[in-house]
């Protein structure tokens, strides 16, 4: 019974994350499209002023540099005003779309991230 049970847990959990990915990939497409396509491309290819986003160099940035880059903005693109779960989620998006792949990125790593940047005075 034990060596039935251990597989099914983790298929059991598994598919929990897949489902809490899928549902996150879904929200941040919407978001994507709302607030990042016109400047990165329907395929994250960006152009002549916007990086591409479509690529493992892209997406292999620290999750601190992502947020900050979508709150704060650089010299070509401007920040974005996106809640928590905005944020979360078209990071999940944009990590697991044209042909990558990553983990779930959980919301409590964006309001953690938020929380130790705001006391160390990087967000106004």
């Amino acid at each position: 019974m034990r060596y039935i049970l251990i597989p099914l847990l983790f298929l059991v959990f598994g598919c929990k994350e897949n489902y809490q990915l899928t549902e996150a990939y879904d929200r941040g497409k919407e978001v994507y499209i709302t607030n990042c396509i016109s400047c990165h491309g329907s395929n994250g290819a960006g152009n002549l002023l916007y990086p591409p986003i479509n690529s493992r160099i892209a997406n292999a940035m620290t999750l601190e540099r992502a947020v900050s880059l979508i709150l704060q903005g650089s010299q070509n693109m401007p920040s974005v005003d996106l809640t928590d779960q905005e944020i979360t989620d078209v990071l999940n998006y944009i990590q697991n779309s044209w042909g990558l792949e990553a983990e779930i990125i959980p919301i409590d790593s964006i309001i953690s991230f938020k929380s130790i940047s705001k006391n160390a005075a990087i967000y106004p």
